[in-house]
């Protein structure tokens, strides 16, 4: 947390203050008329000891921003595919009304193309997102649901555009929103294995 780091923040700095003053204290006694080598020395340790754990601390530190950092970057990940799934979910119901729809042939092929332009943005922003989110190719199972999902939405574009939609398509449609709601909750049950992990460690 915030207050815990700027905690440990000061205790880093008065470390190095510590250091700095036994360094200078070690100088000050150099330049006596009679050098105590002995305490010179002793100085000398205590500035390089708290000098050394000061770093250790800052190393410590570092590498638990980062960790926080990675954490929170799955977190906005793992919300864009519930943000995507969603959005394939309202795509899906604007595609059933056109089933269910007694208008015009002409009225729903119309609708049905601008439902395709919709499938198509949303395959677009889900290849942007694996493009901005290398780490998603560290991820076999990743690859493969983006892999799928392309190849659906190219499909039920397709399909959209050059005729009415049918059953086949809200089946796809409902695939594809279940495969961006599944990568969001593996995301989202790391996240949650993390947070107990450190709960427990916390405890002992």
């Amino acid at each position: 947390t915030i207050s815990k780091r700027t905690q440990e923040e000061k205790t880093i700095a008065q470390r190095l203050m510590k250091a700095a003053e036994a360094q200078a204290n070690a100088i000050g006694l150099l330049r006596s008329p009679s050098i105590d080598s002995g305490a010179v020395r002793l100085q000398e340790e205590i500035s390089l000891q708290q000098l050394s754990e000061a770093m250790e601390e800052v190393d410590d530190l570092q590498a638990r921003s980062e960790e926080e950092m990675v954490e929170a970057e799955r977190v906005e990940l793992a919300q864009l595919y519930r943000d995507m799934s969603e959005t394939q979910l309202k795509i899906r119901n604007r595609t059933n009304e056109i089933i269910e729809s007694s208008e015009s042939e002409r009225r729903r092929r119309h609708e049905s193309r601008r439902i395709s332009m919709s499938q198509k943005e949303l395959a677009e922003r889900s290849d942007q997102v694996r493009s901005d989110n290398p780490e998603i190719e560290e991820r076999p199972i990743f690859i493969l649901m983006h892999d799928r999902i392309q190849r659906i939405s190219r499909e039920v574009s397709d399909l959209l555009s050059s005729s009415t939609p049918d059953e086949s398509i809200l089946l796809d449609q409902g695939r594809l929103a279940r495969d961006y709601l599944a990568m969001a909750e593996a995301l989202e049950d790391e996240s949650s294995d993390d947070e107990e992990f450190e709960r427990r460690s916390g405890s002992r």
